[in-house]
């Protein structure tokens, strides 16, 4: 491992090859720290929306299965025919009778029945679900556990950039410039890099302005169109007024 960090920042003709290794780890550290770190994040969103979105379905069996309309009628049914097979019901006025008598009965079952089940349900839902995220988790700690271990295994390299460009975009190319001996110091390498910062900011501003330019051509174009055609249909009706 390099430790000289003093002898990497002004390369010469004698360790411009070990420089030029030196910088590439420096890349493919940062890169792979990053890569953990952005994968890290990803699965504690992943996991946060898994739990959110867990309380909505459970929410949702909830409010379904404690409706007690289906569960009015399964048990009045069950009843009716228990009663229909003991020749209770001779004619459809002991029927009416029957049925008057036992609806409240049946609505009110119905519905404590909805209630516990909602409960039993919404309950496997969110230990299942909630088992989920809390796996995805065990994911993201391992990511993290890796960006640990990366950044204090690999102290030297990321410590050899300021702090400001320890990140994938600017390693990547402050290693291509020592890479193509476009540069054979650090000073060198950071001011270049921050001129193609300035010129890729620029580049964006001036997109960002010329689909401006382009949306508002587009639209005095429609605000010309409709006048001309408000204009023309004014000509048409003074002429056939």
């Amino acid at each position: 491992m390099v430790t000289d960090i003093t002898a990497m920042t002004n390369l010469k003709n004698d360790n411009l090859d070990l420089g030029v290794a030196f910088y590439q780890i420096v890349d493919s550290v940062v890169q792979e720290y990053y890569q953990h770190l952005n994968k890290a994040q990803l699965l504690e969103r992943t996991a946060a929306s898994t739990k959110r979105k867990t309380l909505l379905i459970a929410i949702l069996i909830g409010v379904t299965s404690i409706a007690p309309i289906p569960l009015y009628y399964v048990f009045y049914l069950i009843a009716f025919n228990i009663n229909k097979s003991m020749g209770r019901f001779s004619t459809q006025e002991d029927v009416n009778s029957w049925t008057n008598a036992h609806a409240g009965q049946f609505l009110l079952l119905g519905l404590v029945v909805g209630f516990v089940l909602s409960i039993l349900i919404s309950i496997i839902v969110q230990k299942i679900r909630n088992k989920e995220a809390d796996e995805i988790m065990k994911k993201a700690y391992a990511e993290m556990e890796a960006v640990n271990q990366i950044a204090t295994e690999n102290r030297t390299y990321i410590t050899a950039l300021p702090p400001s460009y320890r990140y994938p975009l600017a390693t990547n190319y402050i290693y291509t410039l020592f890479r193509d001996r476009r540069v054979t110091s650090l000073n060198e390498a950071l001011a270049m890099y921050d001129e193609q910062l300035h010129r890729w900011n620029m580049e964006n501003m001036s997109r960002k302005i010329m689909l401006e330019q382009q949306r508002q051509t587009s639209l005095l174009g429609s605000i010309a169109a409709s006048s001309a055609l408000s204009a023309f249909s004014d000509t048409i009706n003074l002429i056939t007024g």
